[in-house]
């Protein structure tokens, strides 16, 4: 039984053994100057032109195509979702691999998976069309998808050119694939098998090899990340040593300065002392002289004399402040 089959294509063919197959396989065949039976090449009785239909296995193909749509009918045809929810399952799931979560399995991946991994592993176009049901219905389903979606008959054979899909003994004698390439699928999966075994030898050498290269690899990380922070703190550390070094230096240099210029000041200072007081005498001087002017002929004359004491000690004084000299030359004050 298979998908796609219909019970008004089904007819037989009477030949040594009874065989029944498809009405459009009996007509191909009938179109063929040496008509043989697909099964077991024996050549037919009757006209395979007006064989009957075989109502008996009409009958038996009805009923099991019922039972698998009641079974299908319970997972979503695309998507594998449905009435197998999330928790439900009986078993790890092959993608996801959490326990017990897988509830449906499908038989063309020959898998189980929980709904939520088989919902996105069956969105694939490809994918579609694969028979899923319920983990309890996993050997009825393991069957239908062992059989030919076309003819219901097991799919002995694979098509290795152009087709590079299994197809069963009435498939063979077909126009579809007249003159392809066709091998017992037996072989053809022990040939896959070895094909696989050697992929696998082959990924394990190749993970082993990377895995030796990533760590090697971690490690040349690891030493460059360890020097560059080696690197960061000797950076720091110069800095530190750098701005303590700079501190200190400006220290002694600010005193150094306080020094200088107290050194280099007190010339222009002693003599900016003198001038002031040379100066305060001779503003009191005149102060003195313009009171006296204001008072009789007495206090004239009395004052006449106290104003020129004043006048020649501002005069003395004066005289010595600026027979002294300041110059300014750049760094340093000098008197002379």
């Amino acid at each position: 039984m298979a998908r796609g089959w219909t019970s008004s294509g089904l007819l037989g063919v009477d030949v040594t053994v009874a065989h029944t197959f498809c009405s459009s396989c009996i007509l191909q065949l009938a179109k063929t100057p040496d008509p043989r039976c697909p099964s077991c090449r024996e050549v037919p009785r009757f006209d395979i032109g007006v064989l009957r239909t075989n109502t008996a296995l009409v009958d038996l193909m009805e009923s099991l195509v019922e039972q698998a749509k009641a079974k299908k009918d319970t997972v979503d045809a695309t998507t594998g979702a449905g009435a197998f929810p999330a928790g439900a399952g009986q078993g790890p799931c092959s993608s996801c691999e959490k326990p017990a979560a897988a509830s449906i399995y499908c038989a063309d991946c020959e898998q189980d998976f929980c709904a939520s991994c088989s919902a996105s592993e069956h969105k694939n176009p490809k994918r579609r069309d694969h028979v899923l049901g319920p983990l309890s219905a996993k050997a009825a389903l393991a069957a239908i998808a062992s059989r030919c979606a076309e003819h219901a008959d097991p799919l002995k054979l694979f098509c290795c050119a152009p087709c590079k899909q299994p197809i069963c003994l009435v498939c063979e004698r077909g126009l579809k694939h007249a003159g392809h390439k066709i091998s017992p699928i037996g072989e053809v999966a022990r040939e896959a098998r070895h094909a696989l075994g050697a992929s696998i030898e082959q990924a394990r050498l190749l993970v082993g090899q990377l895995d030796a290269e990533t760590k090697r690899v971690a490690g040349i990380l690891d030493q460059e990340t360890e020097r560059a922070r080696e690197a960061e703190r000797q950076i720091v550390a110069d800095e530190e040593r750098t701005i303590a070094a700079a501190r200190e230096r400006s220290r002694v240099l600010k005193a150094e300065l306080d020094v200088a210029t107290r050194r280099l000041r007190q010339p222009a200072e002693s003599v900016y002392q003198a001038i002031q007081t040379s100066l305060s005498q001779a503003a009191g001087v005149s102060v003195e002289s313009q009171r006296a002017l204001k008072q009789g002929d007495l206090g004239v004359v009395r004052a006449v004399a106290g104003v020129e004491t004043g006048l020649a000690s501002a005069r003395d004084s004066a005289a010595a402040s600026l027979a002294n000299k300041v110059s300014f030359s750049g760094a340093a004050a000098t008197s002379g």
